[in-house]
């Protein structure tokens, strides 16, 4: 009887430390040298912010494009074809209006919208100042899956270039 109350012990005491492993795995945060991106933006305006942390390693400008005069949207992704979009609007982003949403706080002062799944996206979108931002992440199903708290941590990165 002890033998197996010892081993059910042993199994959640296990569980509970894979758990708390994969959770702090999840919220991981890297920094980003966003001069790159910066360089990209300022031929946008010379007020838009960029990342300063993001939720995967070593992730790197792959492309960028001027969508119109006040769009343009750069992707970042990494050796593991980890994927960010980054849109900078100075039109207001428009969804359709049936896609879940939840609205969250930003720096404690920015309001944003999330959509945990939009055609199998996630996205985070908010308004700072007269600009419009928009983080796409293309989710793989792998273990370095992206919270939407990482989004947000992401969204608060985000600082003019000095």
């Amino acid at each position: 009887m002890k033998i197996s109350k010892m081993k059910g012990t042993a199994v959640v005491l296990i569980f509970i430390l894979m758990l708390v492993g994969w959770s702090t795995f999840r919220g991981k945060m890297y920094d980003i040298d966003h001069s790159e991106v910066s360089q990209v933006l300022e031929t946008f305006s010379h007020d838009i912010k960029s990342p300063t942390k993001v939720p995967f390693k070593d992730l790197q400008l792959w492309e960028y494009k001027k969508e119109s005069d006040n769009q343009t949207v750069i992707t970042l992704m990494n050796v593991n074809k980890s994927t960010l979009d980054i849109r900078v609007s100075k039109d207001k982003i428009d969804f359709n209006k049936n896609i879940k949403k939840e609205h969250v706080t930003l720096n404690g002062d920015l309001e944003g919208v999330y959509f945990p799944d939009s055609s199998g996206k996630r996205i985070l979108v908010w308004q700072d100042h007269s600009i419009y931002y928009e983080i796409t992440y293309y989710p793989k199903l792998t273990l370095q899956e992206v919270s939407k708290q990482q989004l947000i941590r992401m969204a608060e990165s985000f600082r003019l270039e000095k």
